[in-house]
Protein backbone atom coordinates (compact mmCIF):
# COMPACT_ATOMS: atom_id res chain seq x y z
CA UNK A 1 0.00 0.00 0.00
CA UNK A 2 1.15 3.49 -0.48
CA UNK A 3 0.66 6.63 1.64
CA UNK A 4 1.00 10.18 1.81
CA UNK A 5 1.41 11.87 5.16
CA UNK A 6 1.81 15.63 5.22
CA UNK A 7 0.36 17.94 8.43
CA UNK A 8 -2.44 19.39 6.47
CA UNK A 9 -5.86 19.29 6.55
CA UNK A 10 -8.36 16.48 4.56
CA UNK A 11 -9.65 19.49 2.15
CA UNK A 12 -6.26 20.07 1.15
CA UNK A 13 -5.29 16.67 0.53
CA UNK A 14 -8.48 16.08 -1.63
CA UNK A 15 -7.60 19.23 -3.92
CA UNK A 16 -3.86 17.94 -3.78
CA UNK A 17 -4.41 14.45 -5.20
CA UNK A 18 -7.31 15.42 -7.66
CA UNK A 19 -4.64 18.09 -9.03
CA UNK A 20 -1.81 15.70 -9.73
CA UNK A 21 -4.03 12.42 -10.27
CA UNK A 22 -2.32 10.16 -7.48
CA UNK A 23 -3.27 7.06 -7.61
CA UNK A 24 -2.85 6.93 -3.32
CA UNK A 25 -4.18 8.60 -0.29
CA UNK A 26 -2.68 11.45 1.57
CA UNK A 27 -3.03 10.85 5.96
CA UNK A 28 -2.79 13.92 8.02
CA UNK A 29 -0.10 14.23 10.19
CA UNK A 30 -1.72 16.68 13.04
CA UNK A 31 1.01 17.96 15.00
CA UNK A 32 3.76 16.85 12.92
CA UNK A 33 4.32 13.48 15.23
CA UNK A 34 5.05 10.98 11.68
CA UNK A 35 7.28 14.00 10.02
CA UNK A 36 9.61 14.19 13.15
CA UNK A 37 9.91 10.60 13.32
CA UNK A 38 11.45 10.61 9.98
CA UNK A 39 13.51 13.58 10.60
CA UNK A 40 11.21 14.94 8.17
CA UNK A 41 9.57 18.10 10.71
CA UNK A 42 11.57 20.49 12.75
CA UNK A 43 9.39 21.87 15.07
CA UNK A 44 6.09 24.19 13.41
CA UNK A 45 8.78 23.40 10.29
CA UNK A 46 8.19 20.24 7.80
CA UNK A 47 10.56 19.74 5.04
CA UNK A 48 8.84 17.94 2.26
CA UNK A 49 10.35 14.11 2.05
CA UNK A 50 9.22 11.59 0.60
CA UNK A 51 10.14 7.59 1.74
CA UNK A 52 9.17 4.26 0.21
CA UNK A 53 8.89 1.96 3.23
CA UNK A 54 9.28 -1.85 2.09
CA UNK A 55 7.59 -5.27 2.93
CA UNK A 56 10.26 -5.43 5.68
CA UNK A 57 9.41 -1.61 6.80
CA UNK A 58 13.08 -0.66 6.20
CA UNK A 59 13.23 2.65 4.02
CA UNK A 60 13.44 1.53 0.35
CA UNK A 61 14.34 4.90 -1.17
CA UNK A 62 13.76 8.46 0.22
CA UNK A 63 14.09 11.85 -1.32
CA UNK A 64 13.84 15.55 0.07
CA UNK A 65 11.86 17.86 -2.07
CA UNK A 66 9.35 16.63 -4.65
CA UNK A 67 10.13 14.11 -6.78
CA UNK A 68 8.40 13.28 -9.82
CA UNK A 69 5.39 10.72 -8.89
CA UNK A 70 6.72 8.48 -12.01
CA UNK A 71 10.02 8.44 -9.36
CA UNK A 72 8.42 7.11 -6.66
CA UNK A 73 6.01 4.83 -8.39
CA UNK A 74 9.05 3.49 -10.38
CA UNK A 75 10.89 2.82 -6.80
CA UNK A 76 8.12 0.44 -5.66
Amino acid sequence: MVYGVNPAGPASHTRYVEKLGLPFALLCDKGGRIAFQYKAGFGPIVRRTVYVIGPDQAIAAAWRGTPPVSAILASL
